[in-house]
């Protein structure tokens, strides 16, 4: 797996780096905090692990944007006695909170659970994605064919009638629905 590495103390990203590569990982090049914006852009990366630092007021927009826009399990270093960080990770988009000092087991598991709930929470964006994509289409039919049947049609023969011109047109029932409720 590629692992993006962002960490403000030099000491603590090369160690890390040297967990990832104990544990069989390929870190990326490592950033400093300031460059979260351009970890979006490293190529292949499969998660993110980042330090507490990004649990301050001043980075969680950065954070929650970098989120959207790199689309990876993000794992969290922190010290647990750190002020707030316990409470505000709830709120941000990270799948795993490591304790300092990180160990090699707790690196592995993190990042294996972490990779397996993101992978969950895309399928069900996808899911819901096609759900709601599923729900507008039956909207936009049910209106279709309520103008077709106060053209006379009764309801059976309003849905064929949908059916076959998507069919003559080979377009979807939906876009056929959508043309008939502009005309």
């Amino acid at each position: 797996m590629r692992v993006l590495v962002a960490d403000a103390d030099p000491d603590a990203r090369a160690a890390l780096c040297t967990l990832l590569r104990t544990i069989g990982h390929d870190p990326l090049p490592t950033v400093q905090l300031s460059a979260l914006a351009g970890l979006a852009q490293q190529p292949a990366a499969n998660a993110a692990v980042l330090a507490a630092e990004w649990t301050r007021a001043q980075h969680r927009t950065e954070l929650r944007a970098f989120a959207q826009t790199a689309a990876l399990p993000l794992l969290l270093v922190t010290d647990l006695n750190e002020e707030n960080v316990l409470a505000s990770v709830a709120e941000l988009p990270v799948f795993a909170l490591l304790p300092r000092p990180v160990q090699a087991a707790a690196l592995a598991g993190a990042l294996a659970t972490a990779t397996a709930r993101f992978a969950e929470l895309q399928a069900l964006k996808v899911r819901c994605a096609e759900l709601d994509d599923a729900l507008e289409t039956r909207k936009l039919l049910d209106r279709a064919k309520g103008r077709l049947m106060q053209l006379g049609m009764s309801e059976e023969a309003a849905f064929r009638a949908l059916q076959q011109r998507a069919r003559d047109t080979r377009l979807s029932i939906k876009a056929v629905a959508q043309a008939i409720l502009r005309s």
